[in-house]
């Protein structure tokens, strides 16, 4: 049938007139089109009689035919262009040379390389069916400008398309639908990462999401921060092509830092969503992408310090050790700290998110930033300074924000590896930057006291203690937490119960560093003693 379609095209009189590369460039791009022109049609199982006007227009400049001639071999081709395999969405290539059509002609009949539309066209709420079950027809398109972020093609202005439900009001985007009288915002089930082409990563920007899964490899392998990642793609797509588009696009074709982060985010959530075969549901009122994310991020933080790790539950030889004769199993676990943290308040243990990466203390504690930066000084600060008026304190911050400069740093590199260049230029870059500075207090001690008193001031911003690990004997890690004030033994013994939450779950020996402290803390434990 389909053979029988393009022959009977190719005999046509009118037909038989058009040019090789015109016929073919027609073939191309009306198969290229395919998602818009199916989009535009009630039944996108049948192809349309003609076309939309703004895409037989497109077709018509491109090959430098007249619309009508592209309407005739649209009626004479349409089943065959319909039958052939729709374009792959897994990663965006121009194997067809079209890029350029799109960047040039395709912007002034607004219609994109890449344009977005719902995968959907009823409405997916089965209490809005209509009488037999039928599902209910979506309405209302709406369209509006977007930028692309591809992989392999850079910067893409396209156009990302809506529909809604006259009935629940629920708008249906092409990555998640919106719930207008609840606020929520989401996001499909996929059953497999594959079905995940884009992401939106800002209003008014997508990002193609092999690109996010590149992002993601970059910064696990060879820890790209989100800034780099960002300025290597803004380099690798600088070209005549891009700023051109630039010209007379009206959003930015530069990808920022914080669009890099969110895409590498996103993924990760919806990777999560998909592992556990659940939906992702988001704040849609939120005012930005970071606070609309942190609640799911922190709940998936929350789910990783109990057994929500993948290999909770692993059992091997390398870390049981089974009795053949009673068939029961010996498993072992360590548990020890790695010294590594993130920026968390000021104050002694408290775990609220800092407002900001510059942020001292968290909102709850804001207070404490109008306070001497001195251990042990409650005195107000004047600004600008983080110090009270007394003389030794603004001292000790002069000191302080000297041993911050460039110089300074390099002089105590110099003395810690004993040379007086250094052989690499890169190496111990990285310094905590709450620096903690001490010295004699000017102040007599106390009569009878033969010790000086020490004044201990902090300028920068307070770190977590420590990662906190459980790792089977052979090497598999079962779950973690962030440790904030300390290492403390009954710190140790709430992350067990958390990590084991019940008496089958329990290993049966917990190697610790420090077991003649912890010990104490399970005989005191209540809770446990009940399993």
């Amino acid at each position: 049938m389909l053979l029988t379609a393009l022959a009977a095209a190719l005999d046509d009189d009118e037909c038989r007139n058009v040019g090789l590369a015109p016929f073919t460039l027609f073939i191309n791009l009306a198969s290229h089109l395919r998602p818009r022109i199916q989009w535009m049609t009630k039944d996108p199982t049948t192809p349309p009689v003609t076309l939309d006007k703004p895409v037989a227009a497109l077709i018509a400049h491109a090959t430098q035919l007249t619309v009508d001639t592209v309407e005739l071999l649209w009626s004479r081709l349409r089943l065959f262009l319909w039958a052939l395999p729709p374009r792959s969405m897994d990663a965006l290539q121009d194997t067809l040379g079209l890029h350029e059509i799109f960047m040039t002609a395709g912007l002034h009949f607004e219609i994109g390389f890449c344009d977005l539309f719902p995968p959907t066209s009823v409405c997916l709420d089965p209490h809005c069916n209509v009488a037999g079950g039928t599902p209910r027809t979506l309405a209302n398109p709406l369209s509006y400008k977007i930028t692309l972020f591809s992989r392999d093609l850079g910067p893409l202005p396209a156009w990302c398309y809506s529909l809604n439900c006259p009935h629940c009001f629920t708008r249906y985007y092409p990555t998640y639908f919106v719930h207008s009288n609840r606020g929520l915002r989401t996001y499909y089930p996929y059953f497999n990462l594959h079905e995940l082409h884009v992401i939106e990563v800002a209003t008014h920007y997508y990002m193609e999401a092999s690109l996010a899964r590149r992002f993601t490899n970059m910064s696990v392998c060879s820890w790209v921060s989100s800034t780099n990642n960002a300025k290597i793609y803004n380099l690798e797509y600088d070209n005549a092509t891009t700023q051109a588009v630039a010209n007379s696009w009206d959003l930015s074709v530069e990808m920022s830092s914080d669009m890099a982060m969110d895409g590498l985010l996103l993924l990760g959530l919806l990777r999560d969503t998909v592992e556990r075969q659940v939906m992702l549901t988001l704040n849609q009122n939120a005012p930005n992408n970071h606070d609309r994310l942190r609640p799911a991020l922190e709940e998936r933080t929350a789910r990783m310090v109990g057994p929500g790790q993948e290999y909770w539950n692993h059992a091997c030889t390398g870390c049981c050790e089974v009795n053949q004769d009673t068939k029961q199993a010996l498993r072992a676990v360590v548990t020890d700290g790695i010294a590594m943290g993130h920026a968390c308040c000021g104050v002694h243990d408290c775990q609220i998110p800092l407002a900001s990466q510059r942020a001292r203390f968290c909102p709850a504690h804001s207070e404490q930033d109008l306070r001497c930066a001195v251990v042990g000084c409650s005195a107000p600060t004047e600004r600008p300074f983080k110090t009270c008026n007394n003389s030794a304190h603004r001292e000790l911050e002069n000191r302080g924000e000297e041993s911050r400069t460039a110089l300074f740093q390099l002089k105590r590199r110099l003395e810690r590896q004993k040379v007086a260049v250094p052989s690499d230029s890169f190496a111990d870059a990285v310094s905590n930057d709450d620096e903690s500075i001490e010295e004699d207090c000017p102040d007599k001690p106390e009569e009878g006291h033969n010790h000086t008193t020490k004044m201990r001031i902090c300028l920068g911003r307070s770190w977590s203690h420590n990662e906190e690990i459980c790792v089977g004997c052979c090497g598999m890690i079962l779950g973690r937490a962030t440790f904030f004030g300390s290492e403390a033994p009954n710190a140790v013994r709430i992350f067990h119960h958390i990590l084991f939450p019940t008496k089958a779950s329990l290993p049966a020996v917990m190697f610790y560093d420090n077991n003649k402290l912890t010990e104490p803390a399970f005989v005191r434990w209540p809770r446990r003693l009940s399993h």
